[in-house]
């Protein structure tokens, strides 16, 4: 799948964003936790669908450090929009880890570490390619009302428990528009397989081997 994606006839050329390393005084702290929450080759893979999609308006739960929102601005086209969500930066990892991951995360293993969340902190770094706008709040408790049937490409990567998973799920759902495309992120995680299955979207769920991503088409 993803070699079709790649070298498809809708493919193109995709772009994968250069990511700055962490600093000096971090890395002994950061070693042992992922920078770019998505692999090299979930970049690729996101690059490609996006490419493919040519979508105007995207949007994305789970800013992280914004590796994802970048990559997709820069395969975007240029007069694109990606809006990212993400909790407030107020909140730490252990934060986050203690009021909305149930199950063991990698915000557990930041917390542990000592490591800043620093949401969006790669942002800083797109320069070129369609605009980004950052947002803060819960994905639970946000007014979505002025994104419905709105969106050409949604991205959830938002808290992977299953009640989170499946009310995201739904979400990003009623904000795409017909032909719109819905990716996930660590489709591998069980809670996030059942929350999909369960969302019962009617629409067949593609999962792209040898990564964590999973798609599906409105309409």
């Amino acid at each position: 799948m993803c070699a079709e994606l790649l070298y498809g006839e809708t493919a193109g050329a995709i772009s994968i964003p250069v990511v700055p390393m962490a600093m000096t005084q971090v890395e002994e702290k950061e070693a042992s936790v992922e920078f770019a929450a998505a692999t090299v080759l979930d970049r690729v893979a996101l690059a490609a669908l996006v490419r493919r999609q040519r979508p105007t308006r995207v949007f994305e739960i789970g800013t992280f450090r914004g590796v994802t929102a970048i990559t997709m601005a820069a395969n975007a086209p240029p007069d694109a929009i990606v809006y990212t969500l993400d909790l407030p930066p107020d909140l730490t990892a252990a934060d986050v880890a203690d009021r909305y991951n149930k199950t063991t995360s990698g915000f557990h293993r930041m917390a542990a570490a000592g490591v800043s969340r620093d949401v969006g902190r790669v942002l800083s770094s797109h320069t070129s390619g369609c605009r980004i706008e950052q947002l803060f709040g819960d994905s639970a408790r946000m007014d979505f009302d002025g994104f419905h049937d709105s969106i050409d490409l949604f991205f959830v990567d938002g808290c992977h428990d299953y009640e989170a998973a499946l009310g995201d799920t739904r979400t990003a759902w009623r904000c795409l528009r017909s032909g719109g495309l819905l990716v996930w992120h660590d489709y591998p995680w069980m809670e996030v397989q059942t929350a999909i299955r369960d969302a019962a979207l009617g629409v067949p769920v593609t999962f792209i081997r040898d990564t964590n991503l999973a798609f599906a088409s409105k309409g």
